[in-house]
């Protein structure tokens, strides 16, 4: 069992620490932006790298140099929040990570109830890998200010 949550955090702060302190983790000029990140662990305690969203066109490279791990995922959108692709790529990244601990012949992944979680796609692609889904009814992270 795997539960997928997204959240927000600031670029230019390390993420859980105070406001007071200014530790870059991606280096921005002028105004903060929001990421968001998509991020999941099993039952198991097993936790699956995460997808980084930057509002934007591109990613340079520069801006990820100091992360070694090449398990993250890193996309961009145009809002900064998950979209149909990217939640697409982070489920092809999700099962390739979670099939290396897999018990068994079916897994259960829980997702926040965010439209863009539920496409023919995804849930044809989760079907075909053997991964049961279930969604929670509302999530706050998702909801308008």
């Amino acid at each position: 069992m795997t539960q997928m949550q997204s959240q927000l955090a600031r670029i230019g702060l390390a993420i859980g620490a105070p406001h007071i302190q200014s530790t870059n983790i991606i280096g921005s000029h002028g105004d903060q932006e929001h990421v968001t990140v998509v991020e999941a662990i099993s039952a198991g305690g097993v936790v699956i790298p995460p997808l980084i969203i930057i509002k934007g066109k591109v990613i340079l490279h520069r801006w990820f140099a100091d992360i070694l791990d090449d398990d993250y995922l890193i996309g961009v959108s145009d809002s900064g929040y998950a979209n149909d692709v990217l939640f697409f790529q982070w489920l092809q990244h999700w099962e390739t990570m979670s099939k290396r601990t897999k018990k068994g012949e079916y897994r259960l992944l829980l997702l926040d109830g965010y439209d863009s979680h539920l496409t023919w796609t995804s849930l044809q692609f989760c079907r075909e890998q053997k991964v049961v889904v279930v969604t929670a009814t509302y999530n706050p992270l998702h909801a308008a200010p």
